[in-house]
């Protein structure tokens, strides 16, 4: 018999967060999540997302063990903003046992239609800069710590109980040491002195977090139409400039300025740290987190969290000026790719659109839908 008992304490909350460590701790392709992000994510104390989401989380026992869990995320600004009557499933794992999928979305669709609720959707997070998806493909590839992994199953579970996709979008892996670099700086400096436009070196920067702050309004302005995406609040803006002190590295990270030092542009990637939280479990300590600032930890991909370039200067080039940054900083640390994420379909279009870049899909990416009513 299968039992779905909802999460109401903090120890039953851990034993939630780290049940894909169990899982999948013989999966020499999965890499856990930092569990005290994870943590921060489901506080109302920590996230501000709760100030206009209710979540509930669900265990899945079966002979005393756990075997599965979801969340339920009601973003009610999400669907007021879009129009829409979802509930959002999250941080969704399972065993390989269809009955106790079936079991966890049926607790899953009660949540739906006791707020009178059309659809199902996921997986997909309290925003968009939280986790969202599961893998369709590339599951001979590397999990990432930003995403959650599944193994295909999980995929095949979500068919056989009615769930189509509802969207899809690539995950791009980009050569670095293939790319013409001095033709490319050519050209961007070129484009930066043709348009009165300039790089802010952020190491160095005055008034750090006012950049990183415009950055994420500009954020706003350019992709508040994508799939997922609603307002953030200022606190949450706000935290996710502190929680990037441990995943956005400001070596590889850009952001250029037009002569009334306004942010035009911009790109946030950092190393990969999936080699750290896979030996440390997902749990870093002040002495890891040391580290990673120093990138003692061996990484070959830069991930590229998010590409934005103002409306007013798209189609010019100045993406590939902002890529072309992180290459040559990427040059010069031995970094062998660069691999997007976040952000959907607009930075997938980004690479997807530049044919001057020697990339490959490695991954992809899908979102669920199940429709309450039939």
């Amino acid at each position: 018999m299968i039992n779905i008992i909802e999460v109401t304490s903090k120890s039953d909350l851990k034993k939630f967060i780290q049940f894909p460590n169990m899982l999948h701790r013989n999966n020499e392709k999965f890499v856990p999540m930092l569990f005290e992000n994870e943590l921060n994510t489901f506080s109302p104390a920590k996230n501000d997302a709760f100030s206009y989401c209710e979540s509930h989380q669900f265990l899945a026992f079966k002979d005393n063990k756990i075997v599965g869990r979801v969340a339920t995320i009601l973003n009610y600004r999400y669907n007021y903003e879009k129009k829409v009557k979802q509930l959002r499933f999250s941080r969704f794992d399972v065993i390989d046992d269809l009955d106790v999928t079936k079991a966890l979305m049926e607790r899953v669709k009660e949540e739906a239609i006791k707020n009178d609720l059309d659809e199902i959707i996921g997986p997909m997070g309290f925003c968009d800069l939280d986790q969202h998806g599961m893998y369709e493909s590339g599951f001979e590839f590397l999990g990432d710590y930003h995403s959650s992994f599944n193994v295909k199953y999980y995929n095949d579970h979500l068919k056989n109980l009615g769930f189509i996709k509802d969207f899809e979008w690539s995950i791009y892996r980009i050569g670095v040491l293939s790319q013409n670099a001095i033709f490319q700086d050519q050209i961007s400096e070129f484009l930066l002195k043709k348009y009165d436009l300039k790089i802010k070196d952020l190491n160095k920067a005055n008034n750090l977090n006012k950049y990183l702050y415009n950055a994420y309004q500009l954020r706003t302005k350019v992709i508040g139409h994508i799939y997922g995406y609603n307002q953030l609040t200022e606190k949450q803006i706000k935290y996710q400039i502190e929680a990037n002190n441990i995943a956005i590295n400001l070596q590889y990270s850009s952001i250029i300025i037009d002569s009334n030092d306004e942010v035009v542009a911009f790109c946030f990637a950092a190393p990969s740290i999936d080699s750290a939280l896979k030996k440390k479990k997902g749990k870093l300590n002040i002495f890891d987190k040391i580290k990673i600032k120093k990138e003692k930890y061996n990484n070959e991909t830069v991930y590229i969290y998010s590409l934005i370039v103002h409306h007013k200067y798209q189609n010019i080039g100045l993406e590939q000026v902002l890529l072309n940054l992180i290459i040559n900083k990427a040059v010069g640390k031995n970094v062998k790719y660069l691999e997007t994420c976040y952000d959907l379909e607009h930075n997938d279009k980004i690479i997807r659109n530049n044919r001057d870049l020697n990339r490959e899909i490695i991954k992809t990416r899908c979102i669920y839908k199940l429709n309450v009513n039939k």
